[in-house]
Order: C-alpha cells, then structure tokens, then sequence
C-alpha cells in the first residue's frame, strides 16, 4: 500500500493531539458518515427516479453495512482510517460519474477521486481501471471525438498512476499474489460475496483468508 493520504491525516492529528488517538477514531467515524452520505446521494440519484419506495429501505441498508459492527476492528483502530478513506474514495469515483456523466468535470473529480483512493489503500488501484469502464456504459457516451478524448484520458491517467504505483514493488512473504482474482475466479468470487454480506450480520463469522 502506498497509505499517502491516511499518514498524512494520521500525522497532522498526532502532531495537534499529542497522538490521542481518540481524535483518530473520531475521524474514522466522520470519514464513514461522509461515506454513508455519499451513498445515500447514489441512491436518491439512481434509485429514486424509478423505485421512490425502495429508497428510504435502501439508504437503511448501506447505514447498517457502513457502520456494521462486524468491522469493530476498524472501529478500535485509529491506523485503519485508511479503510476507510479508500472506501470513500470509491463513493466518490461512482457519484462524479452518476452527478456529471461522460463531461470533463465528471472525469476530473471521478479520476482525482481514484487517485485519491489509489493513495490511501491499495485496492483503490481499481477504481482507475472501472473509470473507462463507467465512460463506456454511461448511457450519453458515444463515438464522437470529444467523448473518446476523455476516454483516452481516464486511460492514460489510470496506467501512469498505477506505471508509478509499482515502481519498487515488492510481494510480501506469505501474501497471496494479486492475481489471486485469475487463478482462482470462484474461490475470490466466494470470498466477495462473504465479505459484502457479512456486514449485515453482527454474529457471521469473518470471511475466509485469501
């Protein structure tokens, strides 16, 4: 993990607080109630529109997964503020696209935001892979010049980044390779299913190790 924007908070919290890290667990929870929000932008933006009744039940369920207790960890640990950046990164990333759509200002905040998460953990790597992804399917991309400007752009930017990520990039003994997701596709897939859904769940046991 490149953790830039989680030392960054950690230390300038540590340096005004004499490292209580009391101040560091606060800041998980405002960082999470700022994830909890986004989401529920998400939901009323795309949701709404279609199922108004579904909404309400549905901002219900991301507050019970946001702040489920099966992540107490996360909760006893100042130094997991990482975990939680990177999910709001995510949040992010996905609202510029549904707010904006395909336009420059969208793909600005939506690739800031991936960089941002990129920074703070590493699986936000792949918010700058879903970026183009999300041009591709957004239903006001087509063929012209401009919208394939800013698809060569999300591309070009996503490859620099994660081109710089890498540079002295070593395995840790013991870690699974990150192609884990190639090799075994239903035994990761078995593994995401587990880990979305156990949030939900106060007394789920945790989810298998990779």
């Amino acid at each position: 993990h490149r953790l830039v924007f989680p030392r960054a908070v950690m230390l300038a919290l540590a340096s005004a607080t004499g490292w209580d890290i009391r101040y560091e667990l606060a800041a998980n929870v405002v960082v999470a109630l700022c994830v909890l929000g986004m989401l529920a932008l998400l939901i009323e933006r795309t949701v709404r529109p279609v199922a108004p009744g579904l909404t309400p039940w549905l901002i219900l369920a991301a507050s019970l997964s946001t702040f489920s207790l099966t992540q107490w960890e996360n909760w006893l640990a100042g130094w997991q503020l990482q975990i939680f950046m990177n999910a709001l990164a995510a949040v992010v990333t996905v609202w510029a696209l549904a707010r904006w759509g395909t336009g420059w200002l969208g793909l600005a905040l939506a690739l800031l935001a991936a960089i941002a998460g990129a920074l703070s953990f590493a699986t936000g790597l792949v918010l700058l892979a879903l970026i183009p992804l999300g041009l591709l399917i957004a239903p006001q991309f087509d063929q012209g010049a401009s919208h394939l400007k800013r698809l060569a752009l999300a591309v070009t930017v996503g490859a620099g980044v994660v081109t710089l990520y890498l540079i002295g990039f070593r395995l840790n003994p013991g870690h699974p390779t990150p192609l884990f997701l190639f090799s075994h596709p239903l035994s990761y897939a078995h593994y995401i299913l587990i880990y979305l859904g156990g949030g939900l769940f106060v007394g789920l046991r945790q989810p298998p190790s990779l």
